[in-house]
């Protein structure tokens, strides 16, 4: 499931160009921008549903200054912090960045820091590879992006006592969703119940009010 991509700083906003189309052999053309779903598993999108990135990013395919405030303030509150030396990220850390030519990007999961490639000849290609990060997107794409790139990142912190709230990922779907905050900030299902009734008891449960309640950072398996 998962896909391998690249992330650059030439990277436009959600309204692409030719560059943002990513064209492989025996592969339908997609844009890199846009989470990839599979035709015959589609997932509904709340009515309400709103793109985090696409929201600080109005400003011309560039941040808007007071947007990305409000949503940086809501993030420390949930535990991020901004940190200089990124180098010190562990795998597996929930991050967000900014890049150099001030454009906002969701992130992922870090995966790996790498300082070379070493998969290829640098004599040969007469280039000199730099630093990159490998990350894991919210659509299981993996993506690859220059150390340089990165103007600001911003990484969660985790604290000892708090541990992931496990999800089945829902397959069955109904007319009676339910959703929750994911670690974007974005509106996303997470159950889909039989009827009014069974949405209202699981709405109810205390697992869902840790997430919505008490802000508790959740994951599907």
């Amino acid at each position: 499931m998962m896909k391998r991509r690249s992330s650059s700083s030439s990277m436009s906003s959600i309204i692409s160009d030719d560059s943002d189309i990513v064209k492989k052999k025996d592969r339908k053309p997609y844009n890199k921008n846009e989470p990839r779903i599979s035709e015959d598993n589609p997932r509904e999108t709340p009515s309400n549903y709103k793109s985090i990135q696409k929201y600080i990013n109005s400003n011309g395919g560039h941040i808007d200054s007071d947007k990305l405030d409000k949503y940086l303030a809501k993030l420390k509150s949930r535990g991020f912090v901004n940190i200089t030396d990124i180098y010190s990220i562990l795998p597996g850390t929930r991050f967000v960045y900014i890049t150099t030519d001030y454009k906002w990007r969701s992130g992922g999961f870090l995966i790996s820091l790498e300082l070379s490639n070493k998969s290829y000849d640098t004599t040969k290609l007469n280039k000199e590879y730099k630093p990159y990060i490998l990350y894991k997107g919210f659509n299981n794409a993996v993506f690859s992006l220059q150390v340089e790139d990165i103007h600001k990142i911003y990484i969660k912190q985790k604290t000892a006592k708090q541990k992931i709230i496990q999800i089945k990922e829902p397959e069955n779907i109904t007319n009676f969703p339910v959703t929750a905050k994911n670690s974007n900030g974005d509106d996303e299902i997470i159950y889909y119940a039989r009827d009014e009734f069974a949405r209202n008891r699981y709405m109810n449960s205390k697992k869902y009010k840790k997430i919505v309640e008490d802000n508790h950072e959740w994951e599907f398996y």
